[in-house]
């Protein structure tokens, strides 16, 4: 989930989680230290930002740890004491419950967190788009009714969060129904599936992109629209968010394009490399939407290139690759390109 959603979320969690008539002694510090704990985990993000190569099995990865929140929370309230010169104690559980929040959206979000780190598998429900528009509109509206009124930050909070909590299960039928036509377009077409992918899209709750991965290496992909009953038609002159929404067919009009995972020639040795690497939980998640692409060089080192479905439109050509290189002694490595195209290692 980005960071500026889960922090103003974390802001109106801080005022909900109040208690009646509790005197905390926290003041202005409260919201403050909820959205920031929040919305911490996702500094592990900063370093590709800053423009450095990154070990991508860390992404999402040790500041997501449930095993390790306490900990985390500790430390932030500590820190929280040391500026403000309020016990720490009095910060310590708003902290905790507000960097739980953080991790359960994390959780709902179709990014991967690994919430059992050092083990590194990751957890993804796929239910909400990393930036929903939606969940940001309404903390910010919840936020703005109370410093409009001043009064009752508790009880309006509380109400602004039941809002988003009903808007977060209304988006959960919204999954379950597109995953409800995978399985039937892959009941009609009698593909082997091995596995069904529904991941939440931009703009709109209505728009998923289903990805149904076949045991003979094929991928068939689509987007869809839940809402749209007809296909939107926009002129050249549109915006780029309609230009964006015109993609997503309605389900009966869902337009399914085939992918063969290895290439349409299926190159000697691109499956073994593939297999090999694919036992690893990290390699497996970052290219389970990934296609071959061709042989590269990079870095000096024979690379097999890999695509992501979701990249392949994508402004930024170099976006979504996935390199598996082999080295002069015979080691493999593996790298992913990042947000800004820049190659980082994965394992």
């Amino acid at each position: 989930m980005h960071f500026v959603v889960i922090f103003f979320i974390g802001v109106v969690c801080a005022w909900a989680f109040k208690r009646k008539n509790a005197h905390t002694g926290l003041g202005k510090w409260r919201p403050i230290a909820g959205g920031i704990a929040a919305a911490l985990p996702n500094i592990d993000a900063l370093p590709e930002i800053l423009g450095c190569s990154v070990c991508f099995q860390f992404e999402y990865g040790p500041l997501w740890s449930i095993l390790l929140a306490p900990i985390y929370a500790l430390c932030l309230a500590y820190a929280f004491a040391w500026y403000t010169k309020i016990e720490w104690k009095r910060f310590f559980p708003l902290i905790l419950s507000c960097w739980f929040v953080g991790l359960v959206l994390g959780l709902f979000s179709s990014q991967g967190v690994m919430l059992l780190w050092p083990l590194p598998y990751r957890f993804s429900l796929n239910i909400l788009f990393p930036f929903d528009l939606y969940l940001l509109g309404a903390s910010i509206l919840t936020i703005s009714i109370y410093l409009t009124v001043k009064k009752w930050p508790r009880d309006i909070a509380r109400v602004g969060l039941l809002v988003m909590i009903i808007y977060v299960i209304a988006v959960c039928t919204f999954h379950f129904k597109a995953q409800s036509f995978a399985k039937s377009y892959a009941s009609i077409t009698g593909a082997e599936v091995s596995e069904i992918n529904v991941t939440p899209q931009p703009i709109s709750p209505f728009n998923w992109r289903i990805i149904i991965t076949t045991e003979d290496g094929r991928l068939h992909d689509t987007r869809v629209s839940l809402f749209y009953n007809e296909e939107q038609d926009f002129g050249d002159d549109a915006r780029r968010s309609a230009r964006i929404q015109a993609l997503y067919k309605p389900l009966d009009k869902a337009v399914w394009r085939i992918y063969r995972r290895f290439g349409n020639r299926n190159p000697k040795g691109v499956e073994e490399v593939w297999n090999e690497q694919n036992q690893n939980p990290t390699f497996k998640w970052f290219s389970r939407y990934a296609v071959y692409q061709g042989l590269v060089e990079y870095d000096g080192k024979a690379c097999t290139r890999f695509k992501d479905l979701r990249y392949l439109a994508a402004r930024k050509d170099e976006a979504g690759y996935v390199l598996v290189c082999a080295g002069q002694n015979g080691e493999t490595y593996t790298y992913k390109a990042g947000r800004y195209g820049r190659y980082g290692r994965i394992l």
